[in-house]
């Protein structure tokens, strides 16, 4: 129970893993790009939603705002829903909510750099170039939707990759306050 429970701390290791299967799969198979983009964002807001609400019920120290899980949680579940249902003419939503989500990432790790309390260690500069990275991304999927993602899919999948991976690296390897190694 205690792996599962370290497994289940974050839900960023659930996005990230995606993430990064998500880009390797568009590399591999780039012309189901926009169609699966949708189902990309379909799948996510449903496992996202279940692990808030899984999150919700085995939350055992009750801290304050625990029960925003479960708020979470259930929109998440009714997006993803209402994306299936409505996959012919969801895609154009879809692409703007894959797009807002990769802003609402780098705003995370623009407030991961806030939190940092020495500005020139290697995690704060690791957070900066996240949110770079992640807005940078989000604002050329807004800006030409279709027509980008119908001609360079390969490239999304590259930069999710990229993304993603340098992600994981700083939340495997780096200290949010010293930039050091975990070598817990």
């Amino acid at each position: 129970m205690r792996i599962i429970s370290q497994v289940l701390e974050s839900e960023t290791w659930i996005r990230q893993l995606f993430l990064l299967g998500f880009g390797i799969y568009l590399i591999l198979f780039p012309n189901l790009g926009l169609q699966l983009l949708l189902l990309a964002v379909v799948i996510l807001c449903i496992v996202l939603g279940a692990y808030n609400i899984f999150r919700f019920f085995l939350n055992q120290k009750k801290t304050a705002g625990y029960t925003g899980f479960a708020l979470l949680g259930g929109i998440q579940i009714v997006i993803g829903v209402f994306l299936y249902l409505n996959l012919a003419s969801a895609s154009a939503l879809s692409i703007m909510l894959f797009a807002l989500f990769l802003i609402f990432n780098g705003m995370l790790d623009l407030k991961d750099y806030w939190q940092t309390t020495d500005k020139k260690n290697l995690y704060s500069k690791v957070s900066l170039l996240l949110m770079v990275l992640n807005i940078l991304l989000g604002i050329i999927l807004v800006a030409s939707p279709f027509h980008f993602l119908a001609a360079q899919p390969v490239f999304i999948g590259l930069a999710l990759i990229v993304i993603n991976g340098i992600d994981l690296y700083k939340g495997k390897y780096l200290k949010q306050n010293d930039g050091g190694t975990n070598n817990e």
